[in-house]
């Protein structure tokens, strides 16, 4: 065990912890992932440990917490049902994931208990919600949290509970990195957090080399390497259709980036509808560059995906939806004014 670690607080199997430690590994520092249950390794490949909190208590601090948690779990089952409004809200109908909060707060207690006995260099809390309370409570060196989207735009408006438990750790720790501009923006005027105690962009960053456009080469073997063949979405549509016994329209959403391309490829595969998404869509809670310089213009995107439409002959029998950055009657007026067909314009404006 490293005298005085960087410990990270978070769950060891998601790669984010991982790929954080293996950035603190490289700049010199020596990190240590901490939860509070875990069966699997207790080092990983590149030389992280893995420790769990749970293996440190002692039988009276084990009852101690269940019995606490029950409390919690009681409570926090009512609330439920007197919030469930604002749970629907927040959550919507798109996940089954329900989280709760009251383990979260047990959980707190355990791993913050037992990283002070670490005497750690700094701690991070790798997501708000199950995590950061425990590295809110770590005093003693320095501490932070890194949101990651879903923890504080949805999770934390749950239940009053729940919102009490994000913004205590959000305004108790001594740096939040956030990972974009709105999000920092959401955190500041939703919760409270000090500008001076934000940091935008994300601690490690984007790998520009890495994250290049690929060559024609690489591409190519990349498909050799993963199986990935021309045909691969020809055969799931109609795979789709089969299943759905031909009842179904099929829906092919594409990211604004090669629009003309995709959209032409999306049709010949079969699809009944094409959705582009432009790249005011998409979430806030990612990278500042991924938001400001990835993807093409929700406005540019559907003149493309139009003219394809029209060089294929397939307009008026492929649907086509445009999502992202819509939030206007003029936006929208721009939007439709791109859908009319050009021999139309052209004999209005003669």
């Amino acid at each position: 065990m490293p005298d005085r670690p960087a410990v990270i607080i978070g769950n060891p199997a998601s790669i984010f912890p991982r790929h954080l430690a293996s950035l603190w590994r490289s700049l010199g520092l020596d990190p240590v992932i901490v939860t509070r249950h875990w069966s699997g390794e207790r080092v990983l490949l590149d030389g992280t440990p893995v420790l769990a909190s749970a293996d440190a208590e002692s039988p009276n601090q084990r009852r101690a917490y269940r019995a606490l948690e029950r409390l919690l779990e009681a409570f926090e089952a009512r609330l439920h049902v007197l919030q469930k409004r604002r749970y629907a809200s927040a959550m919507g109908l798109e996940t089954h994931y329900k989280p709760r909060a009251s383990p979260a707060i047990v959980d707190a207690l355990s791993i913050s208990r037992f990283t002070r006995t670490l005497r750690p260099q700094l701690v991070c809390g790798q997501e708000v919600f199950a995590y950061g309370l425990a590295a809110s409570l770590c005093r003693g060196c320095p501490r932070l949290v890194m949101p990651w989207g879903g923890d504080v735009y949805m999770y934390a408006e749950t239940t009053s509970l729940a919102f009490a438990l994000v913004k205590y750790a959000l305004r108790h720790v001594d740096l939040v990195v956030a990972g974009s501009p709105l999000a920092a923006s959401h955190l500041q005027a939703r919760f409270g957090v000090p500008p001076e105690r934000l940091h935008c962009g994300g601690l490690w960053a984007l790998d520009r080399e890495r994250f290049r456009r690929a060559t024609p080469d690489e591409n190519q073997r990349t498909r050799a390497q993963y199986g990935i063949r021309p045909d691969d979405l020809v055969i799931k549509i109609n795979e789709l259709r089969e299943i759905t016994d031909w009842q179904v329209p099929i829906y092919v959403k594409i990211g604004a980036t090669r629009v003309y391309n995709d959209v032409k490829l999306a049709v010949h595969a079969g699809a009944d509808v094409v959705v582009v998404d432009g790249m005011q869509g998409g979430t806030a809670a990612t990278q500042s560059v991924f938001i400001e310089h990835v993807g093409i213009p929700t406005l540019a995107a559907l003149r493309q995906a139009v003219e394809a439409l029209e060089e294929m002959d397939m307009r008026g029998t492929v649907q086509l939806i445009v999502s992202g950055g819509i939030r206007t009657g003029a936006a929208m007026l721009s939007e439709i004014g791109r859908m009319i067909p050009r021999e139309n314009t052209a004999g209005q404006a003669g």
